[in-house]
């Protein structure tokens, strides 16, 4: 007969994190303590973790559909990644400081979870180029007659990423 005596109470509140963003955190009682997991709230936050989309639907058209434009797709996306990485390594010496992260630029990873990252290289933005990449291989793939659409939508969507970049101070307008 199964134990129903115990449990799993999941326990979600609203709190201020060091850095003074807001997070949600969830705390999951284990065995032999609690595990607490923090997921932020803030819109650019979830503006700039779009990029995982933007490299997940794409492979995953290929994983599950065996649609080689999803495999195509994600290699120009990874190929753009890439080079943005290698630029922000080339220019890591760099004097300008238009080339490098603001004071106070926190959590610029994928995951907005790398902690403190003033001064670091950060140009090229990774989030826009990927963004931009993304919707350019959607526009060669839609039929003519709805590109405008795709393109505005794009768009839209490539001058978000660079507002939420900008407003976690990940980058600079120059």
């Amino acid at each position: 007969m199964p134990d129903h005596s115990r449990r799993i109470v999941i326990q979600s509140t609203i709190t201020t994190r060091h850095v003074g963003r807001n997070n949600i955190h969830i705390q999951l009682p284990t065995r032999d303590s609690i595990q607490v997991l923090s997921f932020p709230i803030e819109m650019e936050n979830q503006i700039s973790a779009l990029v995982t989309a933007y490299v997940g639907l794409p492979l995953g058209m290929f994983v599950v559909f065996q649609n080689m434009r999803g495999l195509y797709v994600t290699i120009i996306i990874l190929f753009v990644g890439t080079l943005t990485e290698i630029i922000k390594y080339m220019t890591r010496k760099s004097k300008y400081k238009c080339l490098k992260r603001p004071v106070g630029a926190t959590d610029c990873d994928i995951s907005n979870s790398d902690g403190d990252q003033s001064g670091k290289p950060g140009f090229p933005s990774g989030h826009c180029a990927t963004s931009a990449a993304f919707w350019i291989c959607v526009l060669a793939y839609i039929p003519p007659l709805y590109r405008k659409h795709i393109a505005v939508v794009g768009s839209i969507m490539t001058l978000t990423m660079m507002w939420a970049r900008t407003k976690k101070k990940c980058h600079t307008l120059l």
